[in-house]
């Protein structure tokens, strides 16, 4: 009831209207942080599985097939379109001493609250790199 004559009454219409203008301001500031928090924590998840799969690489002499397999697998669990992802990898096998590298490339979605926006979301689609990382073989593939 206290509703309707805040509506009746010029004061009620305008703290109505001044609250309708800046909810979108305040969703936005509360929750493009979180937004943020959520895309770096995707690109830390690739950048782990990145160097774990390097330290696979240096103890086995190289990426074997059913390395790549899982490499693939684990990618396309945290989200990367695999038709939009570069794997650039040193094959098996390497011998003791010799460089190992590991790199992919792959496109990921950031999604952001807009207020200047009619639909209130901005999509970008970006670039992500992990890698190329860089190490040493610690495998002899002649034993």
């Amino acid at each position: 009831m206290k509703f309707l004559v805040l509506l009746k009454d010029r004061r009620g219409n305008s703290s109505v209207i001044s609250f309708l203008i800046v909810l979108p301001l305040i969703l936005s500031l509360s929750f493009n942080p979180i937004l943020m928090y959520l895309d770096a924590q995707k690109y830390q998840r690739l950048d782990h599985i990145v160097q774990k799969y390097l330290t696979i690489m240096e103890s086995e002499g190289g990426l074997t097939t059913s390395r790549y397999i899982e490499l693939v697998e684990n990618l396309t669990s945290i989200g990367c379109d695999m038709s939009k992802t570069t794997i650039d990898y040193t094959p098996y096998p390497v011998d003791f001493g010799n460089e190992v590298r590991l790199g992919v490339t792959t496109q990921m979605k950031l999604v952001r609250i807009s207020i200047l926006r009619a639909g209130g979301a901005n999509v970008q689609i970006i670039t992500a790199r992990a890698g190329p990382y860089y190490s040493v073989s610690k495998k002899n593939v002649g034993e």
